[in-house]
């Protein structure tokens, strides 16, 4: 054996020395088996006693759902807020009573309202795996329930005799049928409509002779630069007579003979500078009737006219 030789077991000797003096490894051993045997009676005494502590904590479920069934609300605000606790803990009894079924959702509904709308809701809340609760339905007490569908069958029995003894006496008596004046029926309102615009286009020649009227718009408005096209048809097509009163001095391309606003605005009733607006002057009456603001059609401003003027209030209607 050679010197280096010599000298490596030497070492190897020392450190070993050195290392027992430390720590013993017998008997780290001995508590590395102490150790699995804890480990091994922990595991035996839970597999021994499991099912004594699972029936346990069945015990303290069950003690849950009798406190549930048992839970008195008389002293908690009932429907009349924005929860309604006694229907609140009616769904928390029936989710108790079969947990692994409970709801998912719960939705709230009332008599009241439509049945098919009901019928709907119920179905497509039951689908979904939600359940449906009646407000002022008392949980256990079926008779309030139907006492309210026999309530809400009797209503609709009583609206659907009026509106059969309603529809009878309309057609027996036409001086009860409104629609006789302003009818409402497909065919009916076309021709009313007919005769209506003839009225109208018969009466626009006799305006003509008496009215005619004021055209208030500004050159900075794109509303009136929108509605001067129109009022240039009315003129053109009746023959009626419209003078153009820029609010802001501006020019009008349509109305070249425009005037300036000198207190026209004001003098025919009208406040506010609201424009565009339009005003039919009576030259018999010497009065002014204010027609609107704001862009219309042309059929709209010839309606107006001729219900300012051919149609006294209320006799439509």
């Amino acid at each position: 054996m050679s010197l280096a030789g010599f000298s490596l077991v030497g070492c190897v000797t020392a450190v070993f020395a050195q290392s027992t003096d430390g720590f013993d490894p017998q008997a780290i051993e001995a508590r590395a088996d102490e150790f699995q045997q804890d480990a091994q009676a922990l595991f035996d005494y839970v597999t021994s006693h499991s099912e004594e502590h699972q029936e346990e904590a069945q015990t303290v479920v069950q003690e849950g759902y009798a406190s549930i069934e048992g839970l008195d609300v008389s002293d908690i605000a009932g429907g009349d807020g924005p929860f309604d606790f006694d229907e609140m803990v009616a769904g928390a009894k029936a989710g108790m009573a079969n947990p692994e079924g409970a709801p998912l959702f719960i939705a709230f509904a009332s008599l009241s309202m439509p049945e098919e709308a009901l019928a709907k809701m119920i179905e497509d809340t039951t689908k979904a795996g939600g359940v449906v609760v009646f407000r002022g339905f008392s949980a256990g007490n079926p008779q309030a329930f139907i006492t309210g569908i026999r309530f809400q069958r009797e209503q609709l029995d009583r609206a659907s005799t009026f509106a059969d003894v309603w529809g009878r006496s309309i057609w027996q008596n036409p001086d009860l049928d409104y629609t006789l004046e302003r009818p409402v029926g497909t065919l009916a309102k076309q021709t009313w409509l007919a005769d209506r615009r003839d009225q109208r286009e018969g009466s626009m020649d006799a305006l003509t002779q008496r009215y005619g009227i004021f055209y208030f718009y500004s050159a900075s408005c794109s509303a009136c630069r929108t509605f001067s096209p129109v009022m240039r048809a009315l003129s053109d097509n009746y023959g009626l007579e419209v003078l153009a009163v820029s609010m802001d001095g501006g020019p009008n391309d349509l109305f070249p003979n425009y005037v300036i606003d000198s207190g026209q605005y004001q003098r025919m009733g009208l406040q506010g500078g609201t424009v565009p607006a339009i005003v039919l002057f009576d030259t018999q009456t010497k009065q002014p009737i204010p027609i609107g603001y704001g862009v219309m059609a042309a059929d709209e401003v010839m309606q107006r006219i001729f219900y300012l003027t051919q149609i006294e209030p209320g006799s439509d209607y």
